[in-house]
């Protein structure tokens, strides 16, 4: 399903974009997404700009300051992007439900997280990592619980033991009261 959304026109949300990379890629990747990426740190937006512009991708790659709470787009996304790993818990909380308002009918958030092996002191170790980035330590159960609640379908985990990274994505359903 997700093959088929990205083979189609669409947008590619990328939060908390940074120096660009990520949307420069699936810019790449998926010649029919036009991708815009948001962040707040000026810093890393300035270099973002930059390597937008050399990576000759100015026509579909767009980024600005802007931050998640403020987001305000309706059905404008078919693809989020939210690496959890470097934001608050309460500002996913909140922002989970206009980031859910921006994506159009069908459209499909990604959540990365990382999630340790059951070893305790791996788990104890990557636990501090992501908070030592500014990030929650999320449980996939947590996030597929969250995702649910706040209206998200078809919500499934992936994960990728070997880099301790699980993506969970959930959809907008196409209608919505």
């Amino acid at each position: 399903r997700l093959a088929e959304l990205l083979s189609r026109p669409g947008a590619f949300l990328d939060i908390g974009t940074g120096v660009g990379w990520i949307a420069i890629e699936a810019a790449r990747v998926w010649p029919n997404l036009r991708v815009t990426g948001i962040d707040i740190w000026e810093p890393s937006l300035a270099l973002a700009h930059r390597n937008i512009a050399g990576s000759g991708m100015t026509e579909r790659v767009s980024v600005r300051n802007e931050n998640l709470e403020n987001l305000r787009e309706v059905a404008r996304y078919n693809l989020v992007w939210l690496p959890s790993l470097f934001m608050p818990e309460e500002v996913i909380r909140r922002s989970l439900a206009p980031v859910f308002w921006a994506l159009a009918p069908s459209g499909t958030l990604i959540f990365a997280l990382l999630e340790a092996p059951s070893e305790p002191l791996r788990q104890a170790l990557t636990s501090l990592g992501v908070v030592r980035m500014g990030g929650h330590p999320w449980r996939r159960e947590e996030v597929e619980s969250l995702l649910n609640a706040t209206g998200f379908t078809d919500v499934e985990a992936f994960s990728f033991p070997e880099m301790e990274l699980t993506l969970v994505a959930g959809c907008k359903p196409t209608s919505v009261s």
